[in-house]
């Protein structure tokens, strides 16, 4: 754990368990919260609801944080048939999606949970709506009860509210003399109306003294590396409903998938280059659905507060898809391919750095990986890997240069069954910086189909890497401007 991380621990033992982490995005609440829960944990099972995106994510970050915790105890409820269990036992950790609150608060007195996470607590901002409602009745159950979120109120302090009542309900116990005071609650033609802001100051006070730490990025720099590397594994409900809508070419994978790791032995270097490119291809198609819709739901839901991205990708169709995700929503973007000219490039370039409503980079890897200055954003996604770390070190440098006053936060979205399975062994061979974010074997169900996929593995992957080899050497031949996006 970083300092800071440290100290917000420290606060929420200070608060009994009972406290909201609401540091801004990037600087690791999930940590602290997990940090805070282990604390208490003779007091498990321990709940965590979150968005249905992040369930995968949580328990990563039980297998990072706490490597030696006992697998078999983390429960990912996705469905309604899933098993809950409900022993009691000190060691289950139980995962769920806010959609999924109603099957476990008619289940709390069984399953006896006593501490609970509320993962992007601003989701329970409506003290009117089903979730909040339920997950205040959850929350009723348990000892400690830890919200996290960077954006706990996202335009008026009405929105507090209701998050503040599950946290400590004797502190804030009713809600009209909290909104008068605070948010120049008052009767209205149509009802009683608090989008209003009174007295801000001693709210704050009230805030940081019995709920809440919150710690911007500028407040931490000294604690912080320059760049924070993470892989997202894109898994979960959300993805097999991106993959419906593309049900022939979700097969098409499945049988290319299979039709190459059995013929990788048995063929000849171009052929394997052949093949091992339409299977990259084929990733593509896929993660043009999957990666944008987890990137659209992650940084521009409603919920979230909007900030610069730069999201990298290798072929047309995930620019593309980006490009009319973006489009839909009305979110402003520049795009940067091997399409683009050097004068639209500049003028790309700063509109990206001077105006603050254009919030989304799309850029390609090989393309705009070299020249670009893109120091307005923070943020660096890589919706598709490549098996050239070289290049991928290059696009992280767009945003972590001379100019960056923040942290850089660099994301490198993983779907598992497809190429990246192999390119990613090929990121951590050849990128030693990425050495600690080693492929969980733990998500091949049997010992033997481990061991198996384990040889296929290197084989591919020791392919990817002669390739590597071979693009260096053509590129020391041709010089650095030949490289051209092929797809």
């Amino acid at each position: 754990m970083f300092p800071y991380q440290r100290r917000g621990l420290e606060f929420g033992l200070k608060m009994h368990g009972k406290v909201y982490i609401a540091d801004e995005m990037g600087l690791g609440k999930s940590i602290q919260g997990l940090a805070i829960a282990r604390y208490y944990k003779k007091e498990w099972p321990l709940l965590i609801v979150c968005p249905a995106a992040v369930r995968y994510s949580w328990r990563d970050t039980f297998y990072n944080f706490l490597p030696d915790f006992d697998k078999s105890k983390i429960f990912l409820i996705e469905k309604n048939s899933d098993f809950i269990p409900m022993d009691g036992d000190t060691n289950n950790v139980i995962i769920l999606s806010y959609s999924m609150l109603k099957k476990v608060e008619t289940e709390m007195g069984k399953i006896n949970a006593k501490v609970v996470i509320f993962d992007e607590a601003h989701s329970l901002k409506s003290r009117t709506a089903v979730r909040t409602k339920q997950a205040t009745k959850i929350a009723r159950s348990c000892n400690r009860i830890i919200l996290l979120s960077g954006t706990p109120a996202l335009s008026k302090p009405v929105e507090l509210y209701s998050q503040l009542y599950i946290l400590n309900s004797s502190i804030t116990p009713n809600y009209y003399k909290f909104a008068s005071r605070y948010c120049n609650g008052q009767q209205g033609p149509f009802g009683y109306v608090a989008n209003g802001s009174t007295y801000p100051d001693e709210l704050k006070t009230i805030l940081s003294t019995f709920f809440m730490i919150r710690r911007y990025k500028k407040d931490v720099m000294n604690d912080l590396p320059d760049k924070l590397r993470q892989i997202v594994y894109l898994r979960g409900d959300f993805v097999d409903e991106a993959m419906a809508t593309i049900e022939k070419e979700k097969k098409e994978l499945e049988v290319m998938r299979d039709k190459f790791e059995k013929n990788i032995n048995k063929v000849g270097f171009k052929e394997k280059r052949a093949s091992i490119l339409e299977y990259f291809a084929k990733t593509g198609v896929c993660k043009s659905v999957v990666a944008v819709k987890y990137i659209m739901d992650k940084y521009f839901n409603e919920d979230v507060e909007k900030r610069k991205i730069i999201v990298f990708a290798h072929h047309r169709i995930v620019l593309d898809s980006m490009v009319k995700a973006c489009e839909k929503k009305k979110i402003k973007f520049i795009k940067i391919d091997g399409s683009v000219t050097g004068p639209q490039r500049d003028k790309a370039i700063k509109n990206f750095q001077n105006d603050e409503t254009i919030l989304v980079a799309i850029l390609s890897t090989t393309a705009a990986g070299a020249g670009v200055t893109l120091t307005a954003a923070s943020i660096v996604i890589f919706a598709e890997l490549h098996w050239n770390p070289g290049y991928l070190q290059q696009a992280e440098d767009r945003a972590h240069r001379i100019g960056q006053k923040n942290c850089v936060h660099i994301y490198y979205l993983v779907f598992n069954g497809t190429c990246d399975d192999y390119l990613f062994q090929v990121i951590q061979d050849k990128m030693k910086v990425l050495g600690e974010l080693t492929l969980n074997s733990d998500d091949f169900k049997s010992s033997t189909k481990k061991t198996e996929f384990l040889n296929r593995q290197k084989h591919i992957s020791d392919f990817f890497s002669y390739m590597v080899e071979e693009e260096n050497k053509q590129e020391m031949l041709d010089g650095p401007d030949a490289k051209k996006q092929k797809f």
